[in-house]
């Protein structure tokens, strides 16, 4: 009987030293050529900043749907795609930030399943949560961030409220600010 030896399959991760030395140096090299073209392809790339904008939107919007089709071949995806871009020129159009919605799009999922795991091991407790400093202190700090926006709608007009009525009442008092500044040399 012919004894068999069992050898393990090779991973991506290991490889000999030669073989090593040449994916980093190919890594490198590949950076290095980066570098140059983008240095020397710059006043290309700064050209584009120069097209009319009646020209270069089509083009920007051809080369998404063609994009987007060509991933799946799916015209429902072309139509998702479009009708994201509408609802981002509308979010812009009134203020509000685009990039809050897709990091929220992309990070919801993980989000979710995360907060999900967390719950299966603490047996649906939520106050593990709170259990640690770090984590308590956090919650704190994202609680004042969404609640403050909500007190003080507009925070920096009740600072300029504030600071102006200040200044009312030193000048009230007798003390006019810029003779203080020029005297003391400090605001």
């Amino acid at each position: 009987m012919a004894a068999t030896t069992s050898w393990p399959a090779r991973s991506s991760t290991s490889c000999s030293a030669t073989r090593c030395t040449r994916r980093t140096s190919s890594l490198y090299l590949g950076n290095v050529m980066l570098l140059l073209i983008n240095i020397f392809c710059i006043p290309v790339f700064a050209s584009v900043a120069r097209v009319p904008f009646r020209v270069l939107a089509p083009v920007i919007v051809v080369l998404c749907v063609i994009g987007t089709y060509s991933v799946n071949g799916s015209i429902v995806e072309v139509g998702i795609m479009l009708a994201c871009g509408v609802l981002g020129f509308f979010m812009r159009r009134f203020g509000m930030s685009p990039a809050a919605l897709v990091i929220a799009l992309v990070l919801g999922p993980l989000t979710e399943e995360t907060l999900h795991q967390t719950m299966i091991i603490s047996g649906g407790d939520p106050t593990i949560f709170v259990q640690r400093t770090t984590s308590a202190v956090l919650l704190v700090v994202i609680a004042v961030l969404v609640l403050v926006p909500v007190v003080l709608p507009r925070p920096r007009v009740a600072v300029a409220a504030w600071l102006a009525a200040v200044g009312q009442r030193r000048s009230a008092d007798g003390a006019d600010p810029a003779e203080t500044t020029e005297t003391t040399g400090h605001r």
